[in-house]
């Protein structure tokens, strides 16, 4: 408690110190009395921003040790005040008409605090509560006027006391603390995934029910992230409480989710107070960092360390040693681990024993039983080894237990087994990226099934060799084995995963043969009773984007309805299975992103990722592939802080699991360069692509298509520093690698325009116009006349001829920006830089009237991509437009643009 006096007191001392220093003056002195602390910093803050907020701010005040009169109100029955703060009071209810008997907490604004801006902020509580329906979060039941006319809400009542009085009541455990702050981490992420920021969190405003349940109340000040500021979003700014405001609270900042889990991080502080755990005060740490970039970016991020402390399983914010994860990992379930793969191996040897022509079916059980054994003692034997606790604490990586496993094979009697764990390892090389280990794996492996005269297990090892190739880019070797597997399949279900693979390695280089093994696996699927429904959808699914580069756009509309349709229909007949699910989620991301709809594609990749971390920790690698894919559709729509978070986290993992510069980690870094070319950080997005090309050089050899695919954004980073003599030496080889690994595609198209563009950078306008002209002639060929890409290549010819030529150029550019705008998505950022290029040239020409109509469009594209992330981008090009108004003689056009510009440079500076 506090008087008015006392407020007064402190107010007064603290105007005779610097504004800079005022705060860190009060927290020095009062710091004992928060609600005093908080009393004259909200005065102080009031004072400097709205008079008549302070004048009421100071009679609440003075109000608090006064009697309220209790209101009268329509339906409900007032029992007791049961709280009251500056701004409201809260009563404690029942319903009078008997519709509910249980009793309700009354909400209304206290006498005399009716000013228009208290009024909205209380307008804004009632609006964020009715959008909360969480059972963490008290509930809001009606809303209406007391005889008076002042505003009230109805809540629900909750019989309990707030989250600090409850924990010095009861002896409670570690485990009892975090699963309390879990449920209240749960209201909080539900609310910010309703856009909703609460911006005071902290025990008082936290209820702890009888039955143990936490309730998180008084939305007093909590903001929606969707809406623009407005007036009582800027009193609500100026209401905290300084022992749990983060630090950009305090300044005055624009706000983000990161504020609040700030205030989660010191809330946790106080309910684990002087704890020894080096792991939550590790997570409290991360949560409470000043910079809010190095805290947890989500609430989901930090129940996940909340979580995995509960499970004993490794906290990202403590360690990223592989000795802290794996002593962990094998303490919490190093048998269940073994026994999981070894069911795994289990399950593959035993289907290979089952089409061995045995006289019996008990010597076939038998077999099964002896396999089964032998693999299971293989994986014990081998977890043994690799168990920390055995080993003196030594950890191990995945390569080095493959090792053992493949050191350990030898000593297996049964040769059955050996086969199909030498075929099943060399499965897992190939995924790892050891093709020559894996060879090995598989040539032993099908000299044991030669020997036994198994040929159906010799065809799956052809076919897992076939893939092992194709991984290699020797598609041509790839396809001969893949052939030559499917006359010893004796499954139609093994056929069928044969000809989509075979349909897919000719998909590039031999459509005739891609549509006739899509056509044929299509006619097994028809005809075989083999394929349960659900394989019958998986496979038309899988088939379904074979051609689908070559299609007409309607044609390519119609595959992507096609394939969103076989998804559903997927989800219908086995919502169970989610690994399935997130994957074809994530494959129709990439369907999605390849038709140029990025929302489409954004919707998919986040319900692949939301299934995937259902299944697996948030750590696994498996967790990867969403988000890349989500990282990738947040880049195109310029989300690109998001895009960043995302790639940075998958690219952690990744390196958590095969150290820094591994092969799978090319296109996240790849990803990631483009994004810094976007934001003018060009340096470190050269230097990306300069170590990629490198590692994949190294892993793949120079001819072959993932190398090519990271020289040519190197290239583009090249250009972006203007390094066009280096570029022009190194695309000569780009071509040759896409002329290999390609032939002649609109891959290799692309390759050769960039080079006629670097050439006309350095006045070769010949040559440029040779290759420009050239990539132009594939395009046509391979994807047709109406795809943005000939766009693309029409307006590089219109560029390199607008000196000599400007009419001529002028038409060609014409051409090309009507194809682009047709050709992708409405809103692509990209659309715009072509629309800005050919407006400038317009208006260069005199052509007023037809420059600004492009200009226009190239501004509504550029308010929709970057009027709220990157403002500055559309001051830019406001201010260059106002200047060309300013030239056409129209000064009030002119002055309006100017004025726009300088709101969105003026914005730019306050982010």
């Amino acid at each position: 408690m506090h008087t008015l006096k006392e407020v007064e007191f402190w107010y007064s001392k603290a105007l005779d110190i610097p504004e800079s220093d005022r705060y860190a003056f009060l927290e020095r002195e009062i710091r004992d009395n928060a609600e005093l602390l908080s009393a004259v910093f909200d005065l102080l803050q009031a004072q400097a921003n709205d008079k008549s907020a302070l004048t009421l701010l100071r009679d609440g005040i003075d109000a608090e040790l006064q009697i309220e009169e209790a209101p009268v109100l329509e339906r409900y029955q007032v029992i007791e005040e049961i709280g009251r703060g500056g701004m409201s009071m809260v009563y404690l209810g029942e319903r009078t008409d008997g519709l509910f008997e249980h009793k309700v907490a009354i909400k209304l604004l206290r006498s005399g605090m009716n000013s228009t801006d208290l009024l909205q902020v209380f307008e804004r509580e009632r609006n964020v509560l009715a959008r909360l329906k969480h059972p963490n979060i008290t509930q809001i039941y009606d809303a209406g006027l007391t005889q008076k006319a002042d505003p009230f809400f109805v809540m629900e009542y909750i019989d309990g006391i707030d989250l600090l009085s409850y924990l010095k009541t009861k002896a409670l455990r570690l485990k009892e603390k975090l699963d309390l702050f879990i449920q209240l981490g749960n209201a909080v992420h539900f609310a910010h995934q309703q856009t909703i920021i609460h911006r005071d969190i902290k025990p008082s405003n936290i209820l702890i029910s009888k039955q143990g349940n936490v309730k998180l109340m008084d939305f007093g000040i909590a903001e929606f992230m969707e809406e623009d500021p407005s007036p009582d979003a800027e009193i609500s700014k100026r209401m905290l409480t300084p022992e749990y405001a983060s630090p950009e609270q305090i300044e005055g900042d624009n706000l983000d989710v990161r504020s609040d889990i700030y205030q989660l991080g010191m809330v946790l502080g106080k309910m684990v107070q002087e704890t020894e755990d080096p792991e939550i005060n590790a997570i409290r740490k991360k949560a409470c960092q000043t910079d809010k970039a190095l805290r947890y970016q989500s609430v989901l991020q930090f129940l996940e360390d909340i979580q995995k402390k509960l499970e004993k399983k490794p906290i990202a914010a403590y360690s990223k040693s592989i000795s802290y994860r794996t002593r962990l990992y094998f303490r919490r379930n190093a048998l269940q681990v073994g026994i999981g793969i070894a069911a795994a191996l289990i399950l593959f040897t035993t289907s290979v024993v089952y089409f061995i022509n045995l006289n019996t079916a008990r010597r076939i059980a038998e077999e099964k039983e002896f396999l089964a054994t032998q693999s299971l003692e293989f994986l014990v034997t081998l977890f043994d080894q690799n168990d920390p606790s055995i080993n003196q604490g030594n950890s191990t990586d995945i390569g080095l237990f493959l090792d053992a496993g493949e050191g350990k094979i030898n000593s297996l009697e049964e040769t059955q087994t050996k086969a199909a764990i030498l075929s099943t390892l060399g499965r897992v090389n190939t995924s790892l990226g050891n093709f020559q280990k894996a060879d090995t794996l598989f040539i032993q492996a099908s000299e044991i099934y030669k020997s036994l005269e198994n040929a159906e297990a010799i065809g799956k090892v052809r076919f897992n060799q076939g893939m092992l190739e194709a991984a290699q880019n020797n598609f041509t070797k790839a396809k001969k084995l893949v052939a030559q597997a499917i006359p010893a399949m004796e499954s139609d279900i093994e056929k069928v995963k044969a000809l989509v693979q075979l349909a897919e390695l000719s998909r590039s280089t031999h459509l005739d043969s891609s549509i006739f093994y899509k056509n044929t696996a299509l006619d097994l699927i028809k005809t075989s009773d083999e394929f349960s429904e659900k394989d019958r959808l998986l496979y038309t699914y899988d088939l379904a984007w074979i051609g689908y580069a070559n299609l007409s756009k309607e044609k390519k509309d119609s595959v992507v309805i096609l394939k969103r349709s076989l998804v559903d229909q997927l989800e219908a007949v086995d919502p169970s299975d989610f690994v399935l699910l997130a994957e074809k989620f994530e494959n129709m991301a990439n369907t999605y992103e390849n038709a140029l709809l990025y929302d489409s594609t954004i919707v998919f990749a986040r319900k692949s990722l939301q299934l995937f971390q259902q299944v697996y920790d948030s750590s696994s690698i498996f967790l990867t592939p969403s988000l890349y894919q989500l990282a990738a559709a947040l880049s195109w729509k310029a989300s690109f802080d998001s895009s960043l978070f995302y790639l940075q986290k998958s690219l952690r993992i990744k390196q958590s699991y095969f150290g820094d510069l591994h092969h799978s980690q090319l296109q996240e870094r790849k990803m990631m360069s483009i994004i810094y070319g976007n934001l003018g950080r060009y340096v470190e997005a050269e230097q990306l692509m300069r170590t990629n090309f490198e590692v994949s050089r190294e892993k793949y050899g120079l001819y072959h298509k993932i190398t090519g695919d990271n020289l040519f954004v190197l290239l583009s980073r090249l250009g972006s520093r203007q390094k066009y003599q280096e570029s022009i030496e190194l695309y000569p080889l780009l071509i040759k690698i896409d002329s290999a690994t390609y032939g002649e595609s609109s891959f290799s198209a692309t390759s050769i325009l960039n080079y006629g563009q670097a050439l006309g950078e350095v006045g070769r306008k010949k040559e440029a116009l040779s290759n420009m002209k050239k990539a132009l002639k594939i395009y046509r060929e391979k994807v047709g006349p109406d795809d943005f890409r000939c766009g693309m290549a029409l307006f590089s010819i219109g560029k390199t001829l607008k000196s000599n030529q400007p009419q001529k150029a002028l038409n060609y550019m014409d051409t090309a920006v009507s194809i682009i705008e047709n050709g992708m998505a409405k809103n692509h950022p990209r659309v715009a830089t072509y629309q800005q290029q050919y407006a400038d040239l317009l208006a260069k020409e005199n052509d007023y009237q037809r420059s600004n109509e492009y200009y226009v469009k190239a501004i509504e594209n550029y308010e929709f991509n970057y009027a709220k992330k990157f403002p500055e981008r559309l001051a830019q090009f406001e201010e260059e437009y106002s200047k060309s108004l300013q030239s056409q003689g129209l000064r009030d056009s002119a002055a309006h643009m100017l004025n726009r510009s300088k709101l969105n440079y003026k914005t730019a500076a306050l982010q």
